[in-house]
C-alpha cells in the first residue's frame, strides 16, 4: 500500500513540474509572437516608405514636360527631397509605435 502512495506522490510531483513547464513554454511562445508582431510593424512601415519612392519613380516614368527636367540637377534634388521625407516618415512611424507602446523602447 505504501508503494502505491509513493507512486501517487511521484506522479503528482511529475504533473506539477509538467504544468510549470507548460506554462513557461506558453509564456515563451507569447513573447516570441509579440516580437514577430513588432518586426512585422517595422517591415510594414518600411514598405510604406518604399511605396513613396515607387510613386515618385512612377511619376517620373511618365512622358510629360515639367520644369524639373530643365535643370541639370533637378532629378537629383527630387531624389534627395524624397529620401529625406521617407526617412522622416519612417522615424515618425517608429516614434508613433513607441509612443503607443507597441514597440519596446
Amino acid at each position: 500500500m505504501q508503494y502505491c502512495a509513493e507512486l501517487f506522490y511521484f506522479f503528482d510531483a511529475l504533473n506539477c513540474v509538467h504544468r510549470q513547464h507548460y506554462f513557461s513554454l506558453y509564456l515563451l511562445q507569447g513573447n516570441i509572437q509579440n516580437q514577430l508582431i513588432q518586426f512585422e510593424l517595422l517591415l510594414t512601415a518600411a514598405t510604406l516608405v518604399a511605396a513613396v519612392f515607387a510613386a515618385v519613380a512612377g511619376v517620373f516614368g511618365m512622358n510629360f514636360e515639367t520644369t524639373v527636367f530643365d535643370y541639370p540637377s533637378g532629378f537629383n534634388l527630387v531624389l534627395v527631397i524624397t529620401g529625406i521625407v521617407c526617412i522622416a516618415l519612417y522615424f515618425a512611424f517608429l516614434f508613433y509605435f513607441r509612443y503607443k507602446k507597441v514597440l519596446a523602447a
